[in-house]
């Protein structure tokens, strides 16, 4: 589960999840009903990002074929820079490679949801 300051969004949220949990957190923390005007302005900018990302993660389901292909290539090409360095040996660069993508294979979509959500809560101002 990803969590926003105040919503709560999986893999399985639908567009209604996110609507109730917004008139729920309306009622909290709107300025007509003894809440801040800044509160609810966070809600407000929150559920326009949840409502966004809703699609993406209908599409994600779980990270589908091409999402998982491009995490390999994206491996593949750092372990071929690492080579081209002659950094590490290749028997390292080897064993990293199968370790990532064992870890690529286990990426679910609360996961995938979970990584998105950080990135944009992390780069929103």
């Amino acid at each position: 589960m990803a969590t926003f300051k105040y919503f709560k969004v999986t893999g399985a949220t639908t567009e209604d999840d996110i609507k109730r949990q917004y008139r729920e957190l309306s009622v909290i923390h709107h300025p007509d009903r003894g809440g801040s005007t800044q509160e609810q302005a966070i809600v407000n900018q929150e559920y326009q990002i949840a409502m966004a990302m809703i699609p993406q993660f209908k599409a994600l389901g779980k990270i589908d074929s091409s999402g998982k292909q491009f995490l390999y290539d994206l491996i593949d090409g750092v372990a071929h820079l690492l080579e081209e360095k002659k950094k590490y040996p290749k028997w390292a660069i080897k064993l990293g490679v199968e370790n990532v993508r064992n870890l690529v294979k286990s990426i679910d979509a609360d996961s995938w949801a979970t990584f998105l959500i950080g990135v944009i809560n992390k780069h929103k101002k």
